[in-house]
Parts: C-alpha cells; structure tokens; sequence
C-alpha cells in the first residue's frame, strides 16, 4: 500500500501526489503534512524517497517479465 503526499497549491487544489513505500519515507517530503497511507496506486513504481518498489494495481515488479 502506497503512502501519498499531496502537492497542492494556495487554494487546496491537488496539483500532484508522491508515491512512497512508508510514512517514514513520506516524513522526507517538504510537503508532508501528516500520515496519508494505505492508499491503491494503479501503477507500481518506485518509493520518492528510497527507490523500493510500491505495488500498484497492475502487480507488476521491477525485473519481471513481460
């Protein structure tokens, strides 16, 4: 499950989300703003912070094949 930081601008509208592997990893963001985890993602990709694989939707994992 993903843990998301929302990137939003002055007026609360979401501009944009970071996708980590844990909220330690979303701690790092300078737009934390408090614990937003256990979130689907609909693509796997890698953690904003430390780079581990965070399971999407489409289960797919760095290496497998296609």
């Amino acid at each position: 499950m993903a843990h998301l930081v929302l990137i939003e601008n002055d007026y609360g509208e979401m501009l944009d989300a970071e996708i980590y592997c844990s909220d330690f990893c979303a701690q790092t963001s300078a737009d934390y703003r408090g614990w937003h985890g256990c979130n689907e993602i609909s693509v796997s990709q890698p953690c904003e912070h430390c780079g581990d694989w965070v399971e999407g939707l489409d289960e797919s994992f760095e290496g497998d094949a296609a």
